[in-house]
């Protein structure tokens, strides 16, 4: 089937970055808070993958002194995150479906995930790029109703997006942060390790 749209989210799914700022999160909050704290937070934060960072550090610290050194040292520390590569099949896959309008829908800094794309040759794929500071919830109200889409996720938050917005939804676990996904996902929704299975 050919969808007029196909969304895809960005960690774990265009990137195997889930590992990368997992490590960063837990380096940022290091620096500025007591190893148990850190070690806490860095688990919520994961945990809450598709939340714009933003929001998780700033409601987790009271301090916002605080909150924005940890924000700001985990936005240094992702300068780099070229290092993380794309997912298998991706390549092939945007080649495949050009003729869709592919668009990024992240809880990643916006900013980020198009220097991702330039440093990898794939930005010219995609029509839009919508990430954070804004929810995937805002930028779906934004956008307005879609029909014919397809979202690709890789946690439950973004199974629930699909949904709320009435997307076609297909989960990738390959590289996924999510734990217990295989009980947590619904037998009815299709699962891949990556694109290779598409």
């Amino acid at each position: 089937m050919q969808f007029t749209t196909i969304l895809l989210d960005f960690d774990g799914v265009i990137s195997d970055s889930n590992s990368f700022k997992a490590s960063n999160i837990l380096e940022a909050a290091s620096r500025f808070t007591s190893e148990e704290t850190a070690i806490q937070f860095s688990d919520y934060f994961t945990t809450n993958n598709g939340i714009p960072r933003e929001r998780k550090i700033f409601g987790y610290f009271e301090d916002p002194e605080q909150a924005q050194n940890i924000l700001n040292a985990y936005n240094s520390l992702n300068k780099n995150l070229h290092k993380a590569g794309l997912t298998s099949g991706l390549t092939e896959f945007l080649d495949e479906n050009k003729a869709s309008d592919l668009m990024v829908l992240s809880g990643g800094d916006t900013n980020e995930i198009k220097q991702y794309l330039k440093t990898y040759n794939i930005d010219q794929y995609f029509s839009s790029v919508m990430g954070g500071p804004m929810t995937k919830d805002e930028h779906m109200i934004k956008t307005g109703p879609l029909s014919n889409a397809l979202f690709f996720g890789d946690t439950m938050y973004d199974y629930n997006i699909a949904m709320k917005f009435d997307l076609e939804f297909i989960f990738m676990y390959g590289y996924t942060s999510e734990t217990d996904w295989e009980k947590k996902v619904p037998a009815t929704i299709k699962r891949i390790k990556n694109f290779t299975e598409i």
